[in-house]
């Protein structure tokens, strides 16, 4: 009876789950897995600051254009009649 007592106290302790160590590969993915979207994010911020400016361009240049359509300027002045030439007459 002791002896099944003993077999029995042995085996449950032994079936217990033994924390599992993990390999060197799971440690490499998850830090693989970091970097991947650290550059992904770093992408996305580049991506939004060059279409900011592009936007901010295209903005800049239909402000122009709109301007430049609405503005009537006046015709040029017609340039005067000039004098005869006062230095250098020989008379």
């Amino acid at each position: 009876m002791r002896y099944l007592l003993f077999i029995l106290v042995v085996t449950c302790f032994s079936c217990k789950k033994k924390k599992e160590i993990l390999p060197v590969d799971h440690f490499y993915q998850i830090k693989v897995e970091q970097m991947k979207m650290e550059k992904l994010d770093e992408c996305k911020g580049n991506a939004i600051e060059n279409a900011e400016k592009y936007v901010d361009a295209l903005i800049d240049k239909w402000i122009k254009e709109q301007n430049n359509n609405n503005d009537d300027f006046p015709l040029k002045p017609r340039r005067p009649l000039a004098p005869e030439k006062i230095i250098g007459n020989d008379h």
